[in-house]
Formats: C-alpha cells, sequence, structure tokens
C-alpha cells in the first residue's frame, strides 16, 4: 500500500492525475465531449488517449528538440501513464524527459515543478522540496500557482514525516485554490493521522469537485476510500469501494490487486488466486507475482506458489539490475 500511496499520490495527487499547473490536462479526443469520455472510460482507453498525446509530443519534438515546455510536457505524461501501468520504463522516460529540458534551457532555469513531481514520485522527496522552492522565486506568481506550490510541498513534508508542516502548506494551497488535489492530500495526511472521519468528507468533496476528463482520478477516489477501509479490517466495505472504482475505468490492473488482497484476508484464496493471474497478465510486477504466490499457497498449490514466488524473486533481481535507484524506491 505505501508504494501505491507514494507512485499516485506524488505524481500529480489525490488521486491521481492533477490535470492543472504542474501537469497540463489532457484535452479529449476530437468530437468527444468529458461526459461521452466518461460513458467509454477503461483502462484500454485511457492509455490509448495518453499514447496519442505521447506521440503527439514526440512529433513536435522532432522539429522543436529545444522546446523546454514540450520535453517538460513529456516528461509530465509519461508520470501520467507511470500512475497507469506502474511500470519503471514510464517513470524513466519521464525522468530522462525532464532532464533534457533542463538541458535545453538557459542556465539557472527550468521546469522546477515538473522535475519536483519526478523526485517525488523517486521519493527523493528533499530534492523535490528544494526545485519547488527554486519553482517560487523570482516572477510574481499567481495564486493558482502558489497553491499548486503549496499543495505539493505538502506531499513531500509529509512524505518526510514534517506533519505539522505538511499540514499547514496544503492548508494554505486550499485556502488559495480549493482543488480536489489539495483536499486529497490532506485527507491523506488526516488519515495517516487518525482521523478517519475527516478524510472521509475530505475525499468526498475531493471526488465531487473533480470534473475532468481522465477516469483515473474518479477510479481511485474510489480506491483510496477502500484502502482506507481495509486498514480498519472493512473487508467488505473496501471491496465495495474497490468494485466502485472497476465500475469508474474497468480493467485497472491496480484495482483488481487490491480486490484480490481482500478477498485473501476475507479467506477466499480461490477467488483471489484466480484475480491474481489476471493481474500478473498486465502487471508482471515481483511484488505482484509473490502476491500470486502466496494466494496459490493459501489455496493449498504449494507446488504452484513455490513456481510463482521463485518468478518474484527472478524479476526483483532483474528489476534492481536494470534500474537499481527505481525499484529501491519503490
Amino acid at each position: 500500500m505505501n508504494r501505491l500511496i507514494v507512485l499516485t499520490l506524488t505524481v500529480a495527487a489525490g488521486c491521481t492525475s492533477e490535470p492543472a499547473r504542474e501537469i497540463q490536462p489532457l484535452g479529449p479526443a476530437r468530437g468527444l465531449t468529458p461526459k461521452s469520455l466518461a460513458a467509454n472510460a477503461s483502462y484500454t482507453n485511457e492509455l490509448e488517449r495518453l499514447d496519442t498525446r505521447i506521440a503527439a509530443v514526440n512529433a513536435q519534438l522532432v522539429h522543436l528538440p529545444t522546446s523546454t515546455s514540450r520535453h517538460s510536457r513529456l516528461s509530465s505524461l509519461y508520470l501520467s501513464r507511470s500512475k497507469l501501468t506502474g511500470r519503471y520504463e514510464d517513470i524513466d522516460a519521464a525522468g530522462n524527459a525532464v532532464r533534457i529540458a533542463f538541458e535545453v534551457s538557459p542556465k539557472g532555469t527550468g521546469p522546477f515543478i515538473a522535475r519536483a513531481a519526478w523526485h517525488a514520485t523517486m521519493t527523493r522527496f528533499s530534492e523535490a522540496l528544494a526545485d519547488l522552492e527554486r519553482a517560487q522565486s523570482g516572477a510574481a506568481m499567481s495564486a493558482e500557482r502558489k497553491a499548486s506550490i503549496a499543495s505539493l510541498r505538502g506531499n513531500a513534508l509529509y512524505n518526510l514525516g514534517r506533519n505539522a508542516e505538511a499540514r499547514r502548506a496544503l492548508e494554505e494551497s486550499i485556502r488559495l485554490d480549493r482543488t480536489p488535489w489539495a483536499l486529497s492530500r490532506l485527507a491523506l495526511l488526516s488519515w495517516k493521522t487518525g482521523d478517519f472521519e475527516i478524510a472521509e468528507k475530505l475525499y468526498d468533496e475531493a471526488e465531487s469537485g473533480y470534473h475532468g476528463r481522465e477516469a483515473e482520478p474518479r477510479a481511485w477516489f474510489h480506491l483510496i476510500r477502500g484502502l482506507m477501509d481495509l486498514e480498519r479490517n472493512r473487508l467488505t466495505d473496501a471491496i465495495e469501494h474497490y468494485q466502485d472504482a472497476e465500475s469508474a475505468m474497468p480493467g485497472w490492473w491496480l484495482v483488481r490487486e487490491h480486490i484480490a488482497e481482500a478477498k485473501l484476508r476475507l479467506g477466499d484464496a480461490k477467488a483471489a488466486a484466480e484475480l491474481y493471474a489476471e493481474v500478473v497478465e498486465d502487471a508482471p510486477k515481483a511484488e505482484l507475482l509473490a502476491a500470486y504466490g502466496d494466494a496459490l499457497a493459501a489455496n493449498g498449490q504449494p507446488k504452484e506458489a513455490t513456481l510463482w514466488r521463485k518468478k518474484a524473486k527472478r524479476q526483483r533481481e532483474s528489476d534492481a539490475a536494470r534500474w537499481p535507484t527505481l525499484s529501491h524506491s519503490h
């Protein structure tokens, strides 16, 4: 659960895709409205739309290779993709794009907010704070930009264990601009400091205030509340929230992973194993391969469990060799 929360909330926010300021909105495909997009939402469709936008920016960069804004945009798009896929390749691509953005920028300048988002995804929260300080220096800023930076600062401070400072930053962000993302970050802080009732109210408000095109935040609002239920051992309630998340964006492996986890804790090892078998097809991550092995063991299949646990070990070693920083961070 910690990996999930860090990955999603630090890349763009509560839920996950923050389509404002630090990560620009993804426009709808031609002829589609937010309502029609929601009606046709699925994990596959969301991923296809992101890939279309990534391809478009890459095509622009062929003719404008020194465009800081486009390299920054590409980094943000890859971070959005990583939230859907959980793939290290996407995080790596985001880091490469933001590195190039700074290389083509005048000395001392660059997309500091975009780099802060990438640092946060890498769980480099001190580096994220340093970039956010740079982002707010210099020219006068709008209230919205100040709010966005304060929200990101609050998230980084929370992850550094500086809860009082985090709360002040998030409350300042909400005072300036009451976005779903700042509300969600304050909800997380409230949850993790034991105030579940306040957290639930904040998540409710954040969800009601989201009117974006992307389906992933809608799914996340339900998923995160399921995680809160799971932490309080309210397993049936958790599954209900997860099913709502599945309805909001069908096919997302991350939702099915958590349904499987709850099923296993309820003692339904057979259902859990069946779900994990689907999940590892979409996301063959080491921790999921291991979880599948655990479900198989609980279902009375020790030989199969051993096989998948060995696969998990090999995957973990492969990830550590190929992406040592990434695999350590997550």
